[in-house]
């Protein structure tokens, strides 16, 4: 996790994209766990 802060404070651009594609796998993940549960 320190790593993540530290990035935040050195490039606050790089680490906004990584949350984004981060938060774009969890959704996709969750949606495919949806389809199998259903």
């Amino acid at each position: 996790m320190s790593v993540m802060i530290s990035r935040v404070s050195n490039q606050p651009a790089a680490s906004y994209d990584e949350l984004y594609c981060l938060e774009a796998q969890t959704l996709i993940i969750l949606g495919e766990f949806e389809r199998e549960t259903s």
